[in-house]
């Protein structure tokens, strides 16, 4: 018995496998960019007087997929206590400190903004 659809299916495998990494790659681009703005914007939003905080805002790249991660904190400069930091004191306050929110209002004022780029395919053809 002929079954055409198992070779199309190996067809369509092995494209998905020969062009991954190039997807991969134009994504993994696009999520530094956007990562790297998105930084920029969260760090203007930090109170003027948290400089350690501002400056401890980065990018990693993501670990399995394409993509990226936005920290804040985890410094020796930002901790405030062996189990404390300064970035979650600062976004969500304390008995005696009123919070001041920098971090997630400015991811949710960018998330759809973010995604449309990401999603943007004006530059598939591209190899730069």
């Amino acid at each position: 018995m002929f079954k055409p659809t198992l070779i199309g299916m190996a067809a369509l495998t092995y494209k998905v496998a020969q062009f991954g990494p190039i997807r991969k790659a134009r994504l993994q681009r696009k999520f530094d960019q956007k990562g790297a703005e998105l930084v920029e914007k969260i760090r203007a939003a930090v109170p003027v007087d948290k400089g350690a905080l501002r400056d401890s805002i980065r990018v990693e790249p993501g670990k399995k997929y394409p993509g990226v991660l936005i920290l804040a904190g985890g410094t020796a400069a930002t901790a405030r206590g062996p189990n404390l930091d300064e970035a979650l004191l600062t976004e969500y306050g304390t008995r005696k400190e009123v919070a001041e929110p920098y971090f997630w209002p400015t991811i949710n004022n960018e998330t759809s903004a973010i995604r449309s780029a990401v999603a943007d395919k004006s530059d598939e053809g591209r190899d730069d």
